[in-house]
């Protein structure tokens, strides 16, 4: 007689339990997925989009931009967190911010726009994984920034089968988020000039 092995059916982590674990782990369809660190060279892309977001969001005063380290629960059921994701930027509308939010825990939901910079050591299959996750759940945005390839990878909620790819010469319409704003792509790969 031949043994089979068991099936073994994933126990979902409970929010409790997932805090525990800090910001170094996000959840992708049921699965705990230690975060890949990031390259110098994703670090200063990630930091130049940032800064250049903020002075944006601080003076158009239409919502709030997230760094790294805002965790977003975005999906739960009863029996535990079936997905929680850290994306590298994040926006939330003013108007879409969750008016019970207790700003001492994650946020229960997902972000109007969701950047991701990638490394070289990232799953390409693991990002596109993200990706239908963050639109599925209510994000309206995706971008997936490239800074080895000086590419940013757009994903519209409305058109989930439609990617937009900008390179290091074109402009990228942000005025969905942003109005009258057009950022540059070659701006956000500059890197410092050091000795």
């Amino acid at each position: 007689m031949t043994a089979f092995p068991a099936i073994v059916t994933p126990t979902l982590l409970q929010e409790a339990d997932y805090e525990a674990l800090g910001d170094q782990y996000e959840i992708i369809d049921d699965e705990l997925v230690e975060r890949e660190p990031m390259s110098s060279k994703s670090v200063i892309s990630r930091d130049n989009l940032f800064r250049l977001l903020d002075r944006i969001v601080l003076s158009q005063k239409n919502g709030y931009l997230f760094g790294d380290g805002m965790i977003y629960m975005m999906w739960k059921t009863e029996k535990g967190i079936r997905g929680a994701f850290i994306p590298d930027i994040s926006f939330i509308r003013k108007a879409n911010i969750i008016k019970d939010w207790d700003i001492n825990r994650h946020y229960p939901g997902t972000p109007d726009l969701a950047i991701e910079v990638l490394s070289p050591s990232n799953d390409a299959d693991t990002m596109l994984q993200k990706v239908r996750v963050y639109l599925e759940r209510g994000t309206e945005q995706v971008w997936l920034v490239y800074p080895e390839a000086a590419e940013i990878h757009l994903y519209l909620r409305d058109h989930p089968q439609q990617v937009r790819v900008y390179r290091s010469g074109d402009k990228l319409d942000a005025s969905a988020f942003f109005p009258s704003v057009e950022i540059i792509v070659a701006e956000l790969f500059v890197l410092p000039e050091l000795g």
